[in-house]
């Protein structure tokens, strides 16, 4: 029972205000919050008995320092009290004898969107709370080769090896491709033809951003004859192409054009006694021109043209005590590289059979002046290696395969040599037959859609789409997984 004297004691000095708001209870036995409406202006400890003890509360938070199971451990801090929320501030607000245990701080913790996940720990913030500190994480995106895992998939750099065919309405077939360093464009020659038959050659180039092409030039007219277009290579300055031309008697032509049709013409033979130009191939800095030449003897030949004089010098000769290098009358792709490292490569014949086909055959390289000359990838390791692209650093070939080469489209599918390890070990997926619209068929075999040329960028592979016909109607970009692809072009920097 309370008696009623200590309460008076109590009391003493309470306003009339005070005295009417107020109610007492008695204190429960298990200690917990007492139900005492309280006046906000009190300010002196209010104390209740139960069982005869004496409880005090002198914070005001409805907890006992003295009565309970549960006590308040800090009647001077209405914040602390047995049900009190645990804060970040190394203190035991809930007054069960630990600190901040509730908050899990220095824990790891995680934060997710869409699979993406970043980690952090739990730690405090300004308002004594715990939080997760993990940065927010991003969406998935496409996967690159960066070392990082874009698409939040678990792998890292997995980027698939692609292709997209992209077939052109031409009334024709393309002859020759060649991707503008920019990755934007395809320069192409297409054999046209009508109801008559042959219609004569066209150059037009390709927008692939809106797959739209347009004509830049055909028949052209010099020294009273009338040239064809037939192979070409843009540039390394994104400004021009360079393009050998032949007419009905099949001498050769050598000229550059500009993107506005503009016309230079570097060398010309009358007839095919006098010789014919194959496949051009630009210098690193634009400045000269490499190209495969049959020279009056029907021998192929190296000449290397300076552009801004027309004058050129020839740098090697299947005569001289050089290997025999291969030309087009073995049907294989007459390139000659000239490489971002300033050497050129090309593909060289080392031995026929009785009829003058292809024995053996080796991918060379040479400076631009003819020296230095050395095999980097002979037929002892790959039969037949026919070289049909250079990596943009100059670090990688892709070797396409000869006739004979082995299983019918196995062994022709394209490979890639290595030239800093030595290794040809890295092999792009062979796609073999597949059905595609329009009922047509492609693979990547020899003759069919090997690549030609490597992006300045590095990360894609231009090669023609060829039907069943063999004729070629449109392209196909091959895009690299990681493993196959190169840095970026050494002397191309974009505009």
């Amino acid at each position: 029972m309370v008696r009623l004297e200590s309460i008076l004691d109590t009391l003493k000095g309470l306003s009339t205000a005070s005295l009417l708001a107020l109610t007492l209870v008695g204190c429960a036995q298990d200690g917990n919050k007492k139900e005492v409406p309280r006046d906000a202006g009190l300010e002196e400890a209010i104390t209740s008995q139960t069982n005869g003890q004496e409880c005090f509360d002198a914070d005001n938070d409805n907890y006992f320092s003295n009565c309970g199971e549960r006590l308040d451990c800090d009647d001077s801090n209405p914040h602390i009290h047995p049900y009190a929320r645990e804060l970040c501030d190394n203190i035991d607000n809930d007054c069960d004898l630990e600190i901040d245990e509730s908050l899990r701080l220095g824990q790891q913790c995680e934060e997710s969107n869409q699979g993406c996940t970043t980690y952090g720990r739990f730690v405090c913030d300004d308002q004594k709370k715990s939080f997760c500190n993990a940065p927010v994480p991003r969406k998935p995106r496409a996967e690159a080769c960066n070392n990082i895992d874009d698409d939040c998939d678990g792998v890292v750099d997995n980027v698939p090896f692609s292709y997209e065919i992209m077939e052109l309405d031409l009334n024709g077939s393309i002859a020759d491709a060649s991707l503008a360093p920019d990755g934007n464009r395809i320069a192409f020659t297409v054999e046209k033809y009508n109801e008559d038959g042959f219609a004569g050659f066209e150059l037009r180039i390709f927008d692939l951003a809106h797959r739209q092409d347009h004509f830049l030039f055909g028949k052209l007219t010099y020294e009273g004859k009338d040239w064809e277009p037939s192979w070409i290579s843009w540039s390394p300055r994104n400004d021009k192409i360079a393009f050998t031309g032949f007419a009905q008697s099949q001498a050769g032509l050598l000229g550059v054009a500009s993107l506005e049709g503009e016309i230079q013409i570097l060398d010309h033979k009358d007839t095919a006694m006098e010789g014919s130009f194959y496949r051009p191939a630009w210098s690193p800095a634009g400045t000269h021109i490499a190209v495969g030449y049959k020279n009056e003897r029907g021998l192929p030949q190296l000449r290397v043209y300076t552009i801004s004089d027309n004058s050129f010098s020839v740098v090697h000769e299947n005569d001289t005590q050089l290997p025999q290098f291969l030309d087009y009358q073995y049907e294989f792709n007459y390139d000659i590289i000239w490489g971002s490292n300033n050497k050129i490569y090309l593909t060289q014949l080392l031995e026929t059979y009785a009829n003058g086909w292809p024995k053996q055959t080796a991918i060379g390289e040479m400076e631009p002046n003819g020296q230095s000359y050395r095999q980097i990838l002979y037929a002892s390791s790959i039969q037949h290696p026919v070289l049909t692209a250079l990596s943009p650093d100059a670090r990688k070939i892709i070797s396409s395969l000869g006739p004979g080469a082995g299983p019918e489209n196995q062994d022709r599918c394209p490979r890639v040599y290595d030239l800093d390890s030595g290794q040809h070990n890295i092999v792009p997926p062979c796609l073999e037959y597949r059905d595609i619209p329009h009922g047509r068929v492609v693979n990547t075999e020899w003759f069919w859609g090997h690549p030609i040329e490597w992006s300045a960028d590095g990360t894609r592979w231009l090669g023609l789409w060829r039907a069943s016909n063999w004729q070629a109607h449109g392209f196909i970009i091959y895009t690299l997984p990681c493993e196959l692809r190169s840095g970026p072009s050494l002397y191309y920097q974009g505009e």
